[in-house]
């Protein structure tokens, strides 16, 4: 690699607010939930996602959503269309949190925060 010129650094502000993370895991489906759509609706807003892999040139990205929801407290829906065509549905989720869902299990799983991590 060639480089010249000065150094410089790019500082992206965004406005601040409540996220959700999601990972999801396949069971009838591909483990790793590749190609599955995840409807998020808060209030009046929804917004769809789809779960794809082959993203990283040499490097393998972490395989999950992290959706901004502004103020809102709370996810109003979220439905996960499985790559096997099954539809699940939930409701009232707190933002604030990383969420696994398992195809197939009722209710997800909150995950725990890392040591160190908030």
């Amino acid at each position: 690699m060639i480089q010249s010129g000065e150094t410089r650094s790019w500082e992206v502000e965004a406005p601040a607010g409540n996220c959700l993370t999601v990972a999801l895991y396949g069971v009838e489906s591909n483990r790793d939930a590749i190609g599955a759509r995840l409807t998020v609706r808060t209030g009046d807003d929804t917004r769809t996602f789809q779960l794809t892999g082959g993203d990283g040139f040499f490097a393998s990205n972490e395989r999950v959503f992290t959706i901004g929801v502004g103020s809102a407290d709370s996810v109003s829906r979220l439905e996960v269309v499985w790559p096997s065509g099954r539809r699940e549905t939930f409701s009232n989720l707190p933002t604030g949190a990383r969420l696994i869902f398992v195809e197939g299990r009722p209710t997800p799983l909150r995950a725990l925060p890392l040591l160190g991590g908030t």
